[in-house]
């Protein structure tokens, strides 16, 4: 049976225009619908009165290739940007089979998190500001202690014979034990772990249900350092690294950028956590069992994701949100790198050296524990 929410589903642009009271009654119309439009309210009112504001304005959809289902099936939820132009299937749970791994239904979803503190590193330059939390202080603060208060969700990556000719991707996101939302994909173009971890991110912000506070756990400290060290620095330079060669991955983090934004802009709080990867969250070992599936899919091609990214920038500058409306995004950061910076000049030099660690490694499991022997 479908929770009521507590708040209202305004629906500008879909296949029914209105107010809903629940998301599966809200994802009915605007799954798979181009150019859609809703957002959460608390106030009836003020639902209705985005309504009326998109009210003259109309699209046409695009042919999804899922098939209408009920909200409980599992192909009744949002259509990634590349599912919508037809190129691959929809996503389903993961099933046993004889050439997969077993599903992470299994796990039961009851996470636990350590608090995090009040961000003490400036944000950087985004539509949404960024607040960065260092790993070693946010246990001094109750900020986020009560996880029932926020909607969490875990992403993974995985790749067989990562830096390797020959290698396969996946990606996996994990909802609950069963959850029809569950993902479990192979990555799309380039076969790497840090690609995978970077989309099943992007996965997770494109189907997540509207919510107030969204927790997205990962064990990717390549995905975390990409927004809390490096990205300022390629930003300055015009995506280029410190040794003046193009970033890798450039246009999936900055879809990911987009997507963050758009959440803000919607007035959610998006926060997003390093964890250790197998210590015993239950929720990020079935991410990685339905990212380990993943890799057995048919391959899928390389994405347009910088059209996504205009797509979703030309959705923001049609959004008026108040300031004191927006959200927060904050990066919880997997180390706190002030040990490794005190051996070197000054911050260029650390910059300097991770992307030549990032670039010339085989991952970035390899870039951090160099950097944790250091």
């Amino acid at each position: 049976m479908p929770k009521v929410a507590r708040g209202f589903y305004a629906v500008g642009k879909g296949r029914e225009a209105g107010v809903f009271e629940t998301w599966e009654e809200c994802e009915a119309q605007v799954k798979g619908f181009h150019g859609a439009k809703y957002k959460k309210f608390p106030v009836r009112a003020d639902a209705e009165a985005f309504v009326a504001s998109h009210s003259s304005s109309t699209a046409a959809p695009i042919v999804s290739p899922v098939k209408p289902a009920s909200p409980g099936s599992p192909s009744g939820r949002r259509v990634a940007p590349y599912q919508r132009s037809g190129s691959v299937p929809a996503v389903h749970p993961v099933s046993p089979s004889k050439s997969a791994p077993q599903s992470a239904s299994l796990f039961a979803a009851k996470p636990t998190m350590v608090a995090a503190p009040k961000p003490l590193k400036a944000a950087i330059p985004r539509a949404g500001p960024i607040k960065i939390i260092p790993w070693t202080q946010r246990a001094n603060s109750p900020d986020v202690a009560d996880e029932s208060q926020w909607f969490v969700v875990y992403s993974d990556g995985a790749c067989k014979g990562n830096g390797k000719s020959g290698a396969v991707a996946g990606v996996g996101v994990w909802f609950g034990p069963n959850d029809p939302k569950n993902i479990s994909e192979r990555c799309p173009g380039d076969q790497t772990n840090n690609r995978a971890e970077l989309i099943a991110i992007i996965r997770v912000l494109e189907t997540a249900p509207p919510t107030e506070r969204l927790l997205i756990k990962t064990d990717s400290k390549y995905s975390i350092q990409c927004f809390t060290q490096w990205l300022p620095g390629w930003l300055k330079r015009d995506w280029k690294n410190a040794a003046g060669l193009p970033v890798k991955n450039r246009h999936v983090i900055a879809y990911l950028s987009s997507l963050l934004d758009k959440r803000s802009t919607q007035g959610e709080n998006v926060r997003l956590q390093y964890i250790k990867a197998h210590v015993g969250h239950e929720g990020n070992e079935g991410a990685d069992q339905l990212a380990g599936a993943g890799t057995f899919k048919p391959a899928v091609p390389e994405q347009p994701w910088e059209e996504f990214e205009k797509e979703v920038r030309a959705e923001l500058k049609t959004m008026e949100t108040a300031p004191e409306n927006q959200g927060t995004i904050e990066i919880e950061g997997p180390l706190d790198l002030d040990f490794y910076a005190e051996g070197l000049v000054d911050e260029s030099e650390l910059e300097k050296d991770l992307d030549f660690y990032a670039d010339g490694l085989v991952d970035d499991a390899e870039l951090w524990r160099e950097l944790e022997e250091a």
